[in-house]
Formats: structure tokens, C-alpha cells, sequence
């Protein structure tokens, strides 16, 4: 009870101070402590372009752990809460800290967004400790509303192949992020600029040493998402490829 008490608080506080609250990405942080098992503890855990919602989860399950958050944008931590968060402003790409340092590092939506893959992999790399675990999510190139968009002919939701908003909300949402109302071009970082189905991150991930310990493709059937009650539904009835959302383990091999 006492814990539900403070994820209460912690939700109501986050969303007076900041207007949000990211039911999403704690859907998959949670998914992600669940495939790492009970018994899986951390001391240092990096979760690289990432945020409070999802920083206070992994505080939570490894309450002995050191969570280092790195992003480009404000520091939006709720320190009365927790003593283990801290934040970082910088590019997961250019980490300032030891070789061997992290034993777990979490990547929640970023590989979309990256254009030096190879460059974030080996920082990575770096970073983890031989033997550490790093886990990702991103969205699937593969998913059902993706096959019946481009079988309309329409680009997929999940990429972005020039830097075009949908409309003009969501345009002044962006400006707003990036203090600048008459800026007209936007970080590309802002957008999805790659896309994976599972194969091939999965092969991409043992290019680059990794070793695969678990992975899924789940739907994303929280309820602040659109189509709730279908995107649940087809989470029983779709097979693995078709999901929306690839989640991945693996380990982390020198060399």
C-alpha cells in the first residue's frame, strides 16, 4: 500500500509541476524490469535519452541502484522523492563517465531517433560493464497499423523521413520545447528518422556483440493511447511480428 502511495503522489506531482504524465513509457520501463526477472539487481544504471517516469521506475524496483539520466533537455526530476536519480544533460552518444561503469543501460525510445548508430552503439559499449545488460524498445516497422498503412500507400507512423508535422498543434508543441516560437526547423533528433522489425534489429544487436536474453513485441494498450480497447484485443489476437512495440535484452560482450 505504501508503494501505491507514492506512485500516486509521485504521478500527481510530476503532472502539476509539468502538465504530463507518460503512461506509455512506464508500460515498457515495467515490462523491461519484469523480463530482467525478481532476483536482477543493479548498482549503476544508465537510462540514456531518458526522464523522470521512466528513471523513478527503475529507482523503485532497485532501490540500492545509482540511476543516471542523460538527455539534451531540462532536468525535470522530483528530487523530494528520491535520493538515487540524477540527471545529466548531454548526448547518450558522448557520455562523460568510465569505461566499465554502467552494469545496465536502458535505451526507451531512441534508436528511432538516432542518425549515428554506430556511434551510440559504441558509446554503449564503452560504458556497460562486461556482462552488462542493455535494454531497448522501439517501435515496429512491422506493426498491423503500419501493413494497412502502406497498403493505402501512406508513410508508416513510426518514421519520419523529412521533418513534417501533422498539424499545426503539434508544431507549437515542439516550439515550445525548444524556447524558440519562430523557429521553423526543428532538431532531427525531434523526429523518427530509422526504423526496425524485429530480424533485423535483433541481427544488428549481435553484429555489435551483443547476446539476445530476451526479447518481445507487446501493444501498447495503456489508457491514454488511442483505440485502447482494440489495441488490447489485438494484443491477444496478433501474432508476435505485428505488435507495435519491440522490447529487447541482451548482454554486452567485449571486443
Amino acid at each position: 500500500m505504501e508503494n501505491k502511495d507514492k506512485e500516486t503522489q509521485v504521478k500527481e506531482t510530476y503532472i502539476k509541476k509539468h502538465g504530463v504524465w507518460y503512461e506509455d513509457a512506464l508500460f515498457r520501463t515495467k515490462l523491461v524490469c519484469k523480463m530482467f526477472g525478481e532476483n536482477k539487481q543493479f548498482s549503476r544504471i544508465l537510462d540514456g535519452a531518458g526522464f523522470f517516469p521512466t528513471a523513478h521506475v527503475f529507482a523503485d524496483h532497485y532501490p540500492e541502484s545509482k540511476v543516471t539520466i542523460v538527455n539534451l533537455f531540462k532536468d525535470d526530476i522530483l528530487y523530494d522523492f528520491y535520493d538515487n536519480i540524477k540527471h545529466v544533460k548531454g548526448d547518450v552518444s558522448k557520455l562523460e563517465c568510465p569505461d566499465n561503469y554502467f552494469d545496465m543501460a536502458f535505451l526507451g525510445e531512441l534508436f528511432e531517433h538516432v542518425y549515428d548508430l554506430p556511434g551510440v552503439f559504441a558509446e554503449i559499449k564503452r560504458v556497460l560493464k562486461p556482462g552488462g545488460l542493455l535494454a531497448l524498445t522501439t517501435p515496429n516497422l512491422a506493426a498491423w497499423y503500419n501493413r494497412i498503412l502502406l497498403l493505402c500507400g501512406k508513410c508508416p507512423i513510426s518514421y519520419h523521413p523529412t521533418p513534417i508535422f501533422y498539424n499545426s498543434a503539434l508544431q507549437e508543441q515542439c516550439r515550445q520545447e525548444y524556447k524558440n516560437p519562430t523557429q521553423r526547423e526543428f532538431p532531427l533528433h525531434h523526429f523518427h528518422v530509422r526504423v526496425f522489425t524485429l530480424d533485423r534489429l535483433l541481427d544488428y544487436l549481435k553484429l555489435k556483440n551483443f547476446v539476445i536474453e530476451n526479447y518481445t513485441v507487446c501493444n501498447l494498450s495503456t489508457p491514454d493511447r488511442r483505440l485502447f480497447w482494440l489495441r488490447k484485443l489485438l494484443g491477444y489476437l496478433l501474432t508476435q511480428n505485428a505488435k507495435e512495440n519491440i522490447v529487447v535484452i541482451a548482454r554486452n560482450e567485449k571486443g
